[in-house]
């Protein structure tokens, strides 16, 4: 389960796959990240409100100890 409070740390890891497009290949990149980007983008993110989505972004930017995934 994804919580908002993990939202910082799932964003900084969207951002860096993301990045990851300028340096593989399609076909890796799709390989390696595709499925997790699909599920990011496609199912956690429309579960949280824009305002959440925001917040987020601006923990994840300021430079601030996230919260490891794997963590309950």
């Amino acid at each position: 389960m994804i919580t908002a409070r993990k939202l910082p740390a799932l964003l900084a890891f969207l951002t860096f796959i993301r990045a990851q497009r300028q340096t593989l290949s399609e076909a890796d990149w799709a390989t390696k990240f595709g499925r997790v980007h699909g599920r990011i983008a496609g199912q956690i993110l429309p579960r949280f409100s824009d305002a959440e989505i925001e917040r987020a972004r601006q923990v994840a930017a300021s430079g601030a100890a996230l919260i490891y995934l794997g963590a309950p």
